[in-house]
């Protein structure tokens, strides 16, 4: 709903109260916002700045949902408890932006996360995985085989 009516038509929606996050701040990050910004003009070439606009606000409310969520289970935890496993998309996690800046922030005290990269091994696209490791996109990037379909469109 947020891609489609913008953040402040979909805060008015009973599922926001739902969800917990009618009042709660999306946080502007300006490194995240450039990265992803390219990203979907990248995958979604031809669309209206209100349109990328609005697929912006989505992804940052997305992101900020799932920190909130890791970040309130962490609170929870008993002490010495753990780890948390979360497992995303890798966009959700690409050089910390998305989610784990944001549980850091909400979670307010010292946190030690790592991060996991998972991507298909093309012989043909080395380049790319080389790419994904300067500046590195995560703490680790996981190579897997290609899939039945091949190579996935790459949007960095």
């Amino acid at each position: 709903e947020v891609a489609r009516d913008g953040i402040d038509k979909a805060r008015t929606k009973p599922e926001m109260g739902q969800w917990a996050m009618r009042d709660e701040p999306l946080v502007e990050d300006p490194e995240y916002h450039d990265r992803i910004l390219k990203q979907l003009h990248s995958c979604h070439d031809g669309l209206t700045n209100a349109a990328y606009e609005r697929m912006y606000e989505a992804s940052v409310f997305r992101d900020e949902s799932m920190a909130k969520t890791i970040a309130d289970r962490l609170r929870r935890l008993p002490e010495g408890a753990g780890p948390i496993v979360s497992y995303t998309g890798g966009g959700h996690i690409q050089y910390r932006l998305p989610i784990p800046n944001r549980v850091s922030r909400r979670y307010g005290m010292p946190l030690r996360q790592m991060t996991i990269y998972l991507t298909a091994f093309n012989p043909d696209r080395v380049q790319e995985i080389q790419e994904l490791l300067q500046p590195p996109i995560a703490d680790y990037v996981w190579l897997t085989p290609l899939g039945q379909h091949g190579p996935s469109r790459r949007c960095l």
